[in-house]
Parts: structure tokens; sequence; C-alpha cells
């Protein structure tokens, strides 16, 4: 490399688009709110593991809690391997909490982004909790799930020890999570999760793919990342060392 091309500055600001989960609190209760965390890090820890997250009190039915019980908050979400990073919601409900605990403000009008760079992309969970459907543990490795009904927003399903089979679509909003790989023979809009304890020859398979997040083994993309020739195409998606491939099928 010349000498040229090597910049003297010491950094550079530049825009870029992040994918959030977004924590939507409707009611402020510090024991429910840790409790519905822990199992979705549990069910897919390579992946949400450190995982940043925004807690947003936009709710209008939401008693807005003290600074000590945010505290609280923050520590008991930490200890589920989430990383709080920002707040969101109306500047008099949470300006005060976000200047007390050096947390930014995002959503409207706000962002962790510079001026001049695009909307980031924020996934998040329903407005309303939705059913999850879960698979109780199998008693050996193998076999497969299979989900013939649409999973909506805000809705789960994991499939432990097995590959799961979608038949039909999976909304934005929606995770299907597998321990083997994950097929998708509707429109794959929502989180695809396979080999989430590790398993590193899992794959995705997607009819129509529009994943927010396809994941194997831990290593993620999501689809600001994904190129234009795969989105809404037949795909396969799968591990080549610690790069995740995307491929036309």
């Amino acid at each position: 490399m010349s000498a040229k091309s090597v910049s003297r500055r010491a950094c550079e600001l530049k825009g870029a688009s992040f994918s959030l989960s977004v924590v939507h609190i409707f009611r402020f209760d510090l024991d429910e709110i840790a409790e519905t965390l822990r199992p979705k890090v549990e069910a897919a820890p390579e992946l949400l593991k450190g995982a940043a997250l925004v807690l947003d009190f936009t709710a209008p039915q939401l008693s807005m809690p003290s600074l000590a019980e945010v505290e609280e908050l923050l520590v008991k979400i930490r200890a589920t391997s989430l990383m709080p990073i920002a707040l969101s919601g109306p500047l008099d409900r949470v300006g005060a909490l976000s200047q007390a605990l050096g947390l930014p403000i995002v959503g409207k009008g706000r962002s962790l982004k510079s001026h001049d760079a695009p909307e980031p992309v924020v996934i998040e969970a329903a407005p309303e909790p939705a059913p999850v459907i879960t698979i109780e543990p199998a008693p050996s490795s193998g076999g497969t799930m299979v989900v013939s009904t649409p999973v909506r927003a805000g809705q789960q399903v994991y499939a432990r020890n097995k590959d799961l089979v979608i038949l039909g679509t999976v909304n934005a909003g929606a995770e299907v999570i597998a321990d083997g790989s994950v097929h998708v023979y509707g429109r794959l809009s929502g989180r695809a999760i396979a080999g989430a304890r590790g398993q590193v020859d899992a794959r995705v398979f997607a009819r129509q793919f529009d994943a927010e997040i396809v994941s194997i083994a831990g290593t993620f993309r999501v689809i600001e990342d994904v190129e234009p020739e795969f989105k809404g195409a037949a795909v396969q998606a799968w591990l080549d060392g610690d790069r995740l491939m995307i491929e036309r099928v």
C-alpha cells in the first residue's frame, strides 16, 4: 500500500444502518420483562447474546417508572446477556431518563446515525403480545417439525433438536428457529435462525427470500447486506467457514 493511500485523519464520521431489537414495554413488571427475554436468548444464544437492545416506552397505557426502577430493569436485562443501548419514546417521558442514564433516544426524528445517513432498519416486536409456538425437547436428535399455518408477526416457532419446515409464509416480525435446518416454502420476511445450538452444517431454504435476518450457527446477515438479486428469489443459505453464503436454487 502506498503512503498516499493511507489516511492521515484520526477518524471519520459516516452514516451506517444497523438492525436493532426493540422491547416494547406495555406494563412495568421487572420480573416478567426479564423472564420474557431470557428464553429468547437461551433459544438462540449465538445470535442474541450481547445483542444491542432499545427499550421503548411509547405505550400510552404505561405508567412511567422511576429512575431507580429503570436502573434495576437495566441490571435484569443485562443479566439475560442482552445489552440495552438506547431508549425510545416521547421526549417528555424519556428525556430525563436519557440524561440520567447516559443512553441516547432513538425513534422518529432521532437516531444513532449521522444527519445524512439513511434511516436505520429497526426490527420490532408486534405491538401486542402474540402466541409463541414451541416444541418440547426431543429425546434424541433428528426428525422434522412441520408447521402448516403462516407464522404471524410476533410469533416464534422453535424446533428443538430438529429441522423446521414452514409450509406457508413467515411474516415480518416473526421468528423461526431450528437446531437443524429451516425450510420455508412460502415467503420468508421475518427472522430465520438455523443451527441455533451451533450446528454449522445447517442451512436455510426459502421459496421467496426477504428475511430481516438469516442466521446459521451464530453467523448472520441482515437484509441490507443481501445482494438485490437474491431478494424475492428462491435461495439457500449456508456457512463457508465463517462466511454466510446465499445462492439461488
